[in-house]
């Protein structure tokens, strides 16, 4: 993986720049809005 620039540290992103934030796998639900995803992500 190219890394241009600086690199940023997110606590819902590991290194390998995946989102792991529990909303988009189990607590997934219907009634989410995109807004609310956004906020949480």
């Amino acid at each position: 993986m190219l890394l241009l620039g600086t690199q940023v540290f997110h606590c819902n992103v590991d290194s390998s720049g995946n989102v792991s934030l529990e909303i988009v796998k189990d607590g997934w639900s219907p009634a989410l809005t995109i807004t609310k995803v956004l906020l949480a992500i």
